[in-house]
C-alpha cells in the first residue's frame, strides 16, 4: 500500500528544515482516516519516509495496530526508483504501507504504468493523505486501486 502523506503546511511559511514540517490539523485527520480506509485489510509492517510529515500520518494507524513505524530513506522524495520498485516489490511487501511524497509516489505509478508489473486502474494524481492498495485480480498482474483520503476529526473525550 502506497500513502501519500497528509497535509502538512506550506513549505514557504515553514522556518526549519522541510524533513521537520509536520502535519497540520487537516492532515492529522487525514492520518486518523487512514485507519478507517485500511480497518478490513491486513498490515503487519509500516515503512515511513524520514520526513516528519510522513511518520505523524503512520503513527495512529500504528497505534491502532500496534506497530511500529519503521523510517526508510528509499521512501524520502529523491530515493533511487530503481531501489525503491526492489523495496515495493519486496518479499515483506505484502500487507506493508509504504507513506511517502507525491514526488516519489508518481515516479513509481508512471514506472508501474509503462513496465507493466503493476496494473494501474483509474489513474489520478494521489491527493495528500490517500493511498493505492495493491491487489491481486483475475489478469495476471497485481491492480493498484486509489483510495481518495478521509478525513476523521478526534472525538471528543
Amino acid at each position: 500500500m502506497l500513502l501519500r502523506h497528509g497535509h502538512a503546511g506550506q513549505k514557504r511559511e515553514w522556518p526549519l528544515p522541510d524533513r521537520e514540517r509536520p502535519l497540520r490539523g487537516r492532515g492529522r485527520q487525514e492520518a486518523l482516516g487512514v485507519v478507517g480506509t485500511l480497518q478490513h485489510v491486513p498490515v503487519h509492517r509500516l515503512l515511513s519516509s524520514p520526513y516528519r510529515r510522513c511518520w505523524e500520518t503512520l503513527i495512529p494507524l500504528s497505534a491502532a495496530r500496534g506497530i511500529p513505524v519503521e523510517h526508510s530513506g528509499l521512501l524520502a522524495p529523491d530515493a533511487p526508483l530503481d531501489q525503491v520498485l526492489a523495496l515495493l516489490s519486496g518479499p515483506d511487501a505484502d500487507g506493508a504501507v509504504f507513506c511517502t511524497h507525491g514526488e516519489l509516489l508518481e515516479r513509481v505509478l508512471d514506472s508501474w504504468q509503462s513496465d507493466g508489473p503493476v496494473e494501474v486502474r483509474r489513474r489520478v494524481t494521489t491527493k495528500k493523505g490517500a493511498l493505492w492498495v495493491v491487489g491481486a485480480s483475475a489478469s495476471r498482474a497485481p491492480v493498484a486501486r486509489y483510495h481518495s483520503a478521509r478525513r476523521v476529526k478526534r472525538s471528543p473525550r
